[in-house]
């Protein structure tokens, strides 16, 4: 489609148009990229073009990665490009936001070299393929499930000594080397990304303090309309459906008041909101390891999936993308927990589920696994999640009270979905909610 001339004539009524952004680059690598995307536009016959899908169809959006060869010059590597195309026929704010970062100088994202509308609206993007091996999520995964299938082999075992903190805290630099390395590195790049997401000359990416009081009392109102839908969404449920038991209802009235005394304790008078990524989890994060160096590429910059247009375009304060991030560090633990229960606990000859014996470990002690493995478990988890927490943040200046907001939120979109499409797995954003609730 990209390289047909007789496109337009075909589908006149499409309106197509293709974008190439060539006065944003300066460097001799990325204006050949560019050119090279011209030259095949105008003379498509001298080219030789292939295409792949990326992601094995899994991904939200449509991608595909695009080579393209000059026919001259066969024995040279070809041009390589990523097309996505976006799941929503609709404006989409990502085109403009990696189009700022290049503006920026940015090196952690994407470039993005045009775009290819369809009745003026952005359908599809043409992308930077960037190096990388895996997501940043993978890293924490892989390093966390291998720790709990080695060192607890036998769950009939007593694992108490783990409890010990210095025990603990041995083990999990054993295994998650990886993990403590890029935590403790991803900061910086996070930091570097909020500054060059900013445009200071440009009112909608610029820079802004607000009124602190106003801003979370609109946001406490927000939340709180969250949790009065989702109460409303659960009361329709049959009584007897797992998210109505009392224990569960009765964490949505504990988080209501939990709101409320956060917004009291924030004691600035400003707040400063700037553009964000908006959705910045685990699997938004790609990266590329040479040697013992890692590079981190940020992807997906489409805005909050549950937000509408106008609310995407909106500002956030930068708390908000490390909510999303620390919400991505609790699903994997969770998950992992829920993983060994299902490999190692569930007994073959009779009917069990692993989320209602994960419900049984924090909500009924009358009924709890007898096996206290899960016990020892857990408590290596959260040591886990809190190291790599300490780690993440450490040099960054951020307010915990904004922070504990967006990661509500998010835990509150994330139980909206779950009973919407997945209600077994409510149970893992409703841990998160509960461990707000405790903590605090």
């Amino acid at each position: 489609m990209l390289f047909d001339i007789n496109i337009t004539e075909q589908f006149p009524s499409m309106n197509l148009e293709l974008s190439l952004y060539t006065k944003q680059f300066e460097d001799e690598k990325n204006m050949k990229k560019v050119q090279n995307l011209i030259e095949a536009g105008l003379h498509p016959e001298r080219y030789e073009f292939s295409t792949s899908q990326l992601g094995k169809g899994n991904t939200t959006n449509t991608l595909f990665l695009l080579n393209i060869t000059n026919t001259k010059f066969p024995n040279e590597l070809p041009i390589s490009y990523v097309l996505k195309s976006y799941k929503d026929y609709t404006v989409n704010i990502e085109p403009s936001t990696l189009f700022n970062l290049v503006k920026n100088k940015f090196p952690n994202a994407p470039k993005i070299y045009g775009s290819i509308k369809v009745n003026d609206k952005e359908t599809i993007g043409i992308i930077e393929s960037v190096p990388n091996i895996e997501n940043f999520g993978d890293i924490f995964w892989n390093e966390l499930n291998i720790l709990i299938n080695d060192v607890f082999k036998d769950i009939d075992l007593d694992y108490s000594y783990i409890n010990e903190r210095s025990n603990v805290s041995k083990i999990i630099k054993e295994y998650c080397g990886e993990s403590i390395k890029v935590s403790s590195e991803i900061g910086d790049y996070i930091k570097n990304l909020h500054k060059s997401l900013i445009l200071p000359d440009q009112n909608e990416f610029s820079l802004e303090s607000v009124d602190s009081s106003i801003y979370l009392k609109n946001y406490t109102n927000k939340l709180n309309s969250m949790i009065s839908k989702l109460q409303g969404q659960m009361t329709q449920q049959p009584e007897s459906a797992f998210f109505n038991l009392p224990k569960i209802s009765s964490i949505l009235i504990d988080i209501k008041a939990t709101i409320e005394r956060f917004r009291s304790e924030y004691e600035k008078p400003k707040i400063e909101i700037q553009p964000v990524h908006q959705d910045l989890h685990l699997e938004q994060i790609l990266y590329d390891k040479i040697e013992n160096q890692y590079n981190f590429y940020f992807i997906d910059f489409e805005g909050d999936p549950m937000l509408s247009l106008d609310e995407k375009k909106e500002k956030f304060p930068v708390e908000k993308d490390l909510a999303s991030l620390l919400r991505a560090l609790s699903y994997i633990k969770f998950n992992t927990l829920l993983k060994f229960i299902e490999n190692r606990i569930i007994r073959k000859d009779k009917y069990e589920v692993p989320e209602e014996i994960l419900y049984n470990l924090f909500f009924r002690r009358g009924v709890r696994p007898k096996n206290k493995v899960l016990d020892d478990i857990l408590n290596v988890l959260n040591t886990w999640e809190s190291k790599l927490i300490g780690k993440i943040l450490k040099n960054l200046n951020m307010s915990n009270i904004l922070i504990t907001y967006f990661y509500i939120q998010r835990a509150l979109h994330e139980l909206t979905y779950e009973l919407l499409y997945r209600p077994n797995k409510i149970i893992v954003p409703v841990l998160g909610l509960k461990e707000i609730v405790e903590k605090n």
